[in-house]
């Protein structure tokens, strides 16, 4: 095998591996930081793209403080390094696992016990199946989590996480879980509905943040202050988020279409920008339901609005 770059002499491997230098990288790389400058060993990286591995090493290292080329990460030259490692995270793209887990698979796990984890929301365990066969326990681990790239050391701090596997994997996948300061999700028993759970995820996550640009638009505008606009918008975001912990999302609903203010919602329509408006538009319908299933709205002023949306009000 080849010697990692990177890598001191008197820096220890540790007992955590990784294959990727995006976002999910970045954000377990930092998880593990604190344990490697502890003692525990740096977290072995292996990035196809050598620039974006030193990119993630460098930007870990800075979060803790440490130096450059001292403590936390340690880049590997060659994937056929984590065969010894204790358990990877396979933090490929969706479209890359595949290559991933058969380009690993091509070094046997060297001991038993070695673990490969994949971060996928939507794909099931199988997909590293060619590893299973040169000896590795496989599992999956996925963070309900939005991240971007950016070394952060509490960027796991009360997630919940899917987990898929067997015993093994589970058991370790939860060790790595919940000292990243995360939880375990239940499990989830069809791998038919991985798909389900992943695009529950992603709508609300991608959905928010289509919402929140011509929200922000909007608001800046009105303020004349964008720095502000997003400060009041992200606090009203996290009131929304208190509420739905607690309650059902339609008793969270608020605004006029909750309560059947018409004329509210003719002038928000006038005033929001063509795209929020579109947006505001194509989600009005919905509030309405929940709405009238809460009753707080009249089927008459549903009635009304509803024809603000067919351009068929009439006073």
């Amino acid at each position: 095998m080849s010697q990692p770059s990177n890598m001191p002499q008197f820096v220890s491997r540790g007992p955590l591996g990784i294959v990727g230098a995006g976002a999910l990288a970045h954000a377990v790389a930092a998880g593990w930081a604190q344990r490697a400058v502890g003692g525990e060993g740096c977290v072995q990286v292996y990035a196809r793209t050598p620039g974006a591995g030193q990119a993630l090493h460098d930007s870990v290292q800075a979060s803790i403080g440490e130096p450059t080329g001292i403590g936390a990460v340690c880049l590997l030259n060659s994937i056929d390094e984590l065969a010894s490692v204790r358990t990877t995270v396979l933090a490929a793209k969706d479209k890359d696992l595949p290559g991933a887990a058969a380009e690993l698979a091509r070094y046997p796990a060297s001991l038993p016990g070695r673990i490969v984890l994949h971060a996928s929301g939507a794909l099931p365990v199988s997909v590293l199946a060619p590893l299973e066969a040169a000896g590795y326990q496989i599992g999956r681990w996925h963070p309900l989590v939005s991240l971007r790239v950016k070394a952060d050391v509490r960027a796991f701090r009360g997630v919940g996480f899917s987990l898929g596997g067997n015993e093994a994997a589970l058991k370790r996948g939860t060790q790595l879980a919940e000292y990243m300061g995360g939880w375990v999700l239940p499990a989830i028993a069809e791998p038919s509905k991985y798909v389900q759970y992943h695009a529950a995820a992603s709508l609300l996550a991608g959905g928010l943040s289509v919402l929140f640009e011509p929200a922000l638009a909007a608001m800046a505008q009105a303020l004349g202050d964008r720095d502000a606009a997003r400060k009041g918008l992200i606090q009203l975001l996290r009131s929304v988020a208190t509420h739905l912990g607690s309650v059902e999302p339609r008793e969270a609903l608020t605004g006029p279409s909750s309560r059947g203010d018409v004329d509210v919602v003719r002038s928000h329509l006038e005033e929001l920008p063509d795209g929020g408006a579109k947006l505001y538009r194509a989600l009005l319908p919905a509030m309405l339901d929940m709405a009238q299933d809460r009753q707080t709205l009249s089927a008459e002023d549903r009635a009304h609005i509803e024809a603000l949306l067919s351009n068929d009000f009439k006073d």
